[in-house]
């Protein structure tokens, strides 16, 4: 909870601003503790897909097969100052490629911890997800075609910030959630009105001195 929210309805409320409420999927697993998520789903009309625990791409996999999509944009889960602005620009991207690509990706390319997005090739993705064996590709959804990028047509979208790995706005343990905690005591709008850039001057203002 950050600012009596919980941290998927802050990546709910950036996501809204540039994609439809239908168009939104919030995947989890069967597990009894997710009950939550369904509930805070149901609450903000977004749907919701249960699935397996482990093999987190098998619930891309299904989603993506009933809704026909020809790519989906996957966020994580702990990343409640994400900024929409990031789904804009990889669209730009794929506009101007055009189909001829397999993934968008902001991972490893200057971009925070918590501010990642990717954009997967529905097509790509259901072709090669039945040569998925490591336990990771499964895990993390992407992982068997940035292993492999002489074989998939992979764009890595760049940002200017610099020396990214110093900012993490994603949360993994106890310090995590004081340092997001504290960052949105000092948000005072809607925290998807504030840039990627601008939540970055803050953090390194905060933290960084």
């Amino acid at each position: 909870i950050f600012k009596r929210k919980p941290a998927l309805e802050h990546i709910l409320d950036s996501v809204l601003q540039t994609t439809k409420r239908e168009n939104i999927f919030v995947a989890t697993s069967e597990q009894k503790e997710n009950l939550p998520i369904v509930q805070l789903c149901a609450k903000l009309k977004i749907n919701v897909f249960r699935g397996d625990e482990n093999n987190v791409a098998s619930r891309f996999l299904y989603i993506s097969e009933q809704t026909k999509a020809n790519f989906f944009i996957r966020i994580n889960g702990d990343s409640p100052l994400f900024d929409y602005r990031a789904i804009e620009h990889g669209i730009r991207i794929l506009k101007q490629k055009k189909y001829n690509i397999d993934l968008i990706t902001t991972m490893g390319k200057n971009y925070p911890s918590g501010m990642n997005m990717e954009i997967m090739n529905v097509k790509t993705f259901h072709k090669f997800y039945p040569k998925f064996k490591e336990q990771g590709d499964f895990e993390h959804v992407t992982k068997y075609f940035k292993d492999k990028p002489c074989e998939f047509n992979i764009f890595f979208v760049k940002s200017d910030i610099k020396n990214s790995d110093m900012y993490k706005f994603s949360f993994d343990d106890k310090e995590d959630c004081k340092r997001i905690t504290k960052l949105f005591s000092v948000i005072k709008r809607a925290h998807y009105q504030y840039t990627m850039e601008k939540k970055c001057k803050m953090y390194k203002k905060l933290f960084l001195k």
